[in-house]
């Protein structure tokens, strides 16, 4: 299928393969082989459902920016193991 500007948008071309590359990536620094393949195996919805959106309270005072977990799930905790190893890999 060929693109045209006039007729197609972008996006749907390009959301597809970065959402399958944001989950690999975030699969292939989990600890554990299960998770890893659990991860690649998930569906991109249930993805962000499970691993990105977390409940928090955001507090805002003058220079800083709180956020306070709300609800703690199992898969906050690999949440926060996964975003240790990508600080300590020196990605941010």
């Amino acid at each position: 299928m060929w693109y045209s500007p006039t007729t197609q948008p972008l996006t749907p071309l390009i959301a597809g393969p970065l959402a399958r590359n944001l989950k690999n990536w975030f699969a292939m620094f989990a600890h554990l082989i299960k998770d890893r393949r659990r991860y690649v195996a998930m569906e991109f919805r249930r993805f962000i459902r499970e691993m990105i959106i977390v409940a928090c309270h955001v507090i805002r005072r003058s220079r800083r920016t709180t956020l306070r977990i709300i609800g703690w799930q199992s898969s906050v905790d690999q949440l926060f193991s996964i975003w240790g190893v990508i600080r300590r890999a020196g990605f941010t």
